[in-house]
């Protein structure tokens, strides 16, 4: 028995749009946003799911500065902890623009582990940059 397959290509056609830049460089330093993350130890961190929901973040911050969740041309330095899988907790998740042009923005991006009560500091999961393309939809 032969199947046939159609196989189409899809093209895909991305149309940058023009950011709206601030008046000032400084205006984008106060785009921040957070959220908090509740770890259940049944339920491990697992570094994709900690890189999900930081996408999500740079994807609300990119809405915010040019109306489009943009499209993520990736990370340009990232540090993630070996294990993400022992963390149980809150975790604190942070995506602050640090720069923006007229085709894309970059965006810093922090996880960390709240400090336990006992005077620690808290541990930072993961911490990196990367830029997001302003894309007409």
């Amino acid at each position: 028995m032969t199947k046939s397959f159609d196989r189409s290509v899809i093209t895909m056609s991305l149309q940058l749009q023009d950011a709206r830049l601030p008046s000032e460089r400084s205006e984008f330093a106060g785009l921040v946003e957070s959220s908090e993350i509740h770890v259940d130890p049944t339920m491990p961190l697992t570094a994709a799911r900690l890189l999900r929901r930081l996408d999500v973040l740079r994807q609300r911050l990119a809405v915010r500065w040019c109306g489009t969740p943009g499209a993520f041309a990736g990370y340009d330095q990232l540090d993630i902890c070996s294990d993400p899988g022992s963390v149980s907790g809150l975790v604190n998740l942070k995506a602050r623009m640090i720069d923006a042009g007229e085709t894309t923005h970059t965006v810093e991006m922090t996880a960390s582990l709240v400090a336990a009560g006992d005077g620690s500091s808290p541990r930072t999961l993961a911490h990196g940059t990367g830029r997001t393309l302003h894309v007409a939809v």
